[in-house]
């Protein structure tokens, strides 16, 4: 009786419809009809809707609607004009010389233009200093010598001259109103701050963006003002952020934050995460002492879901905003002098407000002791997901609607598989984001898989018969593998958890009907996967144009072939979709490449 209700249970749970328009999930699962095994982006998107492509789309349609009347202030036409100049970080990347024995320092640490960044907190008068980059395991090279050890005292107390010029500096800058004595503040800093400012004597400083990111939604705005040119802004996060919440949340306080939401994606993210550490578990050929580091190389805390809880205050916001603008009126108003201070030509004004931005938060933080929570100072309300220093960003546009009634496994497969694929930009390919783990980075297995990822996705011959770049491909094609693999078996273990909490003691017909409900469910999380990239799928694929850009310029794979790179390389979806060998994407286990292979196999196999 037991095994009867739970295949009902199992077939519940699976059995929800999104219903949107004419919009059904279980229709979506392609059938031999549609030849899945020979091009499955082709089976699944063609002239079809891409659910993950509508949720976005829905999202940006009420933020269009809610900016259709809006009209910018000063202050932000001045900034819109400085991303509608910008010509490239390529053009703006030389930038101006500073050293830690240097007076303005501090302030170079405030702008974002050193290798050291500095946060206060004025409840508890604490001013902490550290490294930008975490602690990481580089191919070659040496690793941090302290990893993240630190010291708190008092400023007064200090004895390294250029650690208190860095401190004080940086107050000063942020206190443009003097209201402070950094004498009444302590001071907590990592060592290795210490041992970075004693061994350098100048570097150049420069506006650098570098993110490991999904590419940006496009903005297809025109006219005179596009809240999408600040929406998908890299630089500006920090003001973009109060102006879009200003506006939206008078119309409707859930396009800000939505507690159920952001509740549901960070269980989704607890998920991947607990199955990323229960795989490291899993693999025999390293050492504990690394699978250990490798396990805790992110937590929960290290995510971002769209703005913070700290939006929904509306009178917070407008303050936060109001302060800005007349911190830009007053105290950042440009000047010509300004460009050549920071070594910056024409068209790249934007970096200069990027260092005024930066300037402005910490500077509000300091006076009215509230942190909208503006780390690395990216849009909350950009379509993308990012990695950068180990923090992971989900924008509000992209995580938006997958709070409504969808099967988990199109979730996994979707919003779980980009969250996984984010994860794994940390361990790989060209170093690993925690400390002395060289045993991993440097081992045959690893190695052979980095290589065995650049002979794959450069064997994707495009248009003209133009070869694809392997090593400028893997870093892209490694977090696309690892992640796919890993949401697989989170699907699979997911099932298994059922069972075995239901019945150890399964009839062969039972055991049968299970694996086809794991079948079904893991179908429709490869279906997921690939819907995520339909809409570029389907811009991309009668355009060599696009192919050849792509091939020569993007570190992605291009959609043409993304989805079908990743599924060919999961063993599961040749089981699922019953491929033959003479099918493209039939599944080849002697030309699998994974960087953390294991052998674990489940009850149902």
């Amino acid at each position: 009786m037991k095994s009867v209700i739970f295949l009902l249970l199992v077939a519940g749970i699976c059995a929800v419809n999104l219903s949107n328009g004419n919009l059904n999930l279980w229709d979506k699962i392609p059938g031999l009809q549609l030849q899945p095994c020979e091009d499955f982006s082709h089976a699944v998107c063609d002239n079809k809707t891409s659910i993950a492509a509508e949720l976005p789309r829905k999202y940006q349609e009420q933020v269009d609607r809610a900016f259709k009347d809006f009209q910018p202030d000063s202050v932000t036409q001045e900034l819109y004009k400085a991303i509608e100049g910008f010509k490239g970080m390529e053009h703006c990347s030389s930038g101006s010389e500073t050293s830690p024995d240097r007076p303005d320092f501090g302030e170079f640490v405030v702008y974002g233009l050193t290798e050291v960044s500095a946060k206060v907190h004025p409840d508890s008068r604490i001013i902490e200093v550290r490294m930008n980059n975490e602690s990481a395991t580089p191919s070659s090279g040496s690793p941090r010598r302290y990893g993240s050890a630190t010291i708190r005292m008092p400023f007064n107390y200090l004895r390294h001259k250029k650690l208190k010029n860095l401190v004080s500096g940086y107050l000063k800058t942020i206190d443009f109103q003097r209201r402070f004595n950094v004498m009444d503040f302590d001071v907590v800093y990592e060592k290795d701050v210490v041992a970075y400012i004693e061994s350098t004597r100048s570097f150049k400083s420069s506006f650098r963006m570098d993110t490991r990111t999904l590419n940006a939604h496009q903005d297809n705005s025109t006219g005179n003002f596009s809240i999408g040119s600040l929406q998908n802004n890299r630089f500006l996060g920090v003001y973009t952020n109060l102006l879009m919440a200003s506006v939206l949340l008078k119309v409707d306080p859930n396009l800000v934050h939505n507690r159920n939401l952001v509740r549901k994606v960070r269980g989704i993210t607890e998920d991947v995460l607990k199955e990323i550490e229960l795989h490291f578990d899993e693999i025999e050929w390293m050492s504990q002492r690394s699978k250990e580091k490798l396990k805790r190389l992110h937590t929960i805390d290290d995510f971002f879901f769209g703005p913070s809880e700290a939006f929904l205050n509306e009178t917070m916001v407008g303050k936060a905003l109001n302060f800005y603008q007349d911190f830009f009126k007053k105290q950042a108003l440009f000047k010509s002098e300004d460009m050549r201070r920071f070594k910056l030509p024409g068209g790249c004004e934007l970096g200069y407000y990027y260092a005024m931005s930066r300037v402005a938060d910490q500077a509000f933080q300091l006076y009215h002791e509230v942190d909208f929570g503006h780390s690395r100072f990216y849009s909350f309300f950009v379509y993308n997901a990012i990695n950068q220093d180990t923090k992971l960003y989900l924008g509000m546009p992209f995580i938006y609607g997958y709070d409504r009634d969808i099967p988990m496994d199109y979730i996994y497969g979707t919003i779980g598989y980009i969250i996984g694929h984010e994860i794994f930009h940390s361990y790989g390919v060209e170093q690993i984001l925690t400390d002395d783990v060289h045993d991993v980075l440097n081992s045959n297995t690893y190695q052979e898989a980095v290589k065995c990822i650049e002979d794959y996705y450069s064997s994707f011959v495009g248009p003209k018969g133009l070869k694809p770049n392997g090593t400028f491909k893997a870093h892209e094609g490694f977090s696309d593998l690892q992640s796919a693999r890993v949401i697989t078996k989170l699907v699979k273990r997911r099932y298994e958890k059922l069972i075995r909490g239901n019945n150890s003691a399964w009839p062969k017909i039972l055991l049968k009907n299970q694996k086809a409900t794991v079948d079904n469910a893991l179908r429709m999380a490869f279906v997921g996967m690939t819907e995520f990239y339909c809409e570029r799928y389907l811009s991309e694929r009668n355009d060599d144009n696009k192919q050849l850009n792509n091939i020569k310029n993007d570190s992605h794979p291009r959609y043409t072939v993304r989805a079908n790179a990743i599924v060919r390389q999961v063993a599961e979806f040749s089981d699922v979709f019953r491929c033959r060998p003479d099918e493209q994407l039939y599944h080849i286990p002697e030309k699998a490449c994974d960087a953390f292979p294991t052998r674990q196999k489940f009850r149902w196999q």
